[in-house]
């Protein structure tokens, strides 16, 4: 339990940031993590979503090597963040994000959800959400689970179960 909240020094004195409080105040709230693990992903995040088991991370943002498109790419979590006992994390070695599968698509995805049979749906703001399925081993391209048609600009949706519930984010009185 952290018996002391330590602020971070630009908010307390924004015009007079100090560089040596700015570090002494990053290595002291660094201390304060039993595990502090740090990764860089190959693309910027705009949606992002945890698989409920937590095994698996979804998320898609711009395409680094080409501007025009996007991608959504599923990483398998590190065992090493998974582990349950000290015991069990000093025996695992896996720190790495691995690649489970990825596409490619034309437009931003606003929004990620899986749902119970483990498929990862999208949502591009536009009326239809994309159904996602995960390949057999060995194929790492997301394969096109079909659509859920809506009359609905969709703004915002959630899945429940195998019931997928989209609002247009206008409330009626």
């Amino acid at each position: 339990m952290i018996e002391e909240m330590i602020s971070c020094p630009w908010l307390e004195t924004p015009s007079d940031i100090d560089t040596e409080s700015s570090d002494d105040w990053f290595y002291k709230s660094i201390s304060m993590y039993k595990h502090l693990l740090m990764y860089n992903l190959p693309v910027q995040p705009e949606a992002v979503v945890l698989k409920a088991g937590g095994d698996l991370l979804a998320l898609s943002g711009p395409n680094p090597r080409c501007a025009t498109k996007h991608e959504i790419s599923v990483y398998r979590l590190p065992s090493k963040l998974l582990c349950t006992s000290d015991q069990d994390e000093g025996l695992n070695n896996s720190r790495d994000f691995k690649l489970v599968s990825g596409s490619i698509v034309r437009t931003p995805i606003v929004k990620l959800q899986f749902n119970t049979q483990g498929q990862l749906i999208s949502s591009d703001g536009e009326p239809n959400l994309q159904i996602w399925n995960m390949q057999e081993a060995g194929e790492d391209v997301l394969g096109d689970g079909g659509q859920i048609k809506s009359c609905l600009k969709i703004v915002d949706f959630y899945v429940d179960h195998d019931t997928a519930c989209i609002t247009d984010g206008i409330v009626m009185a």
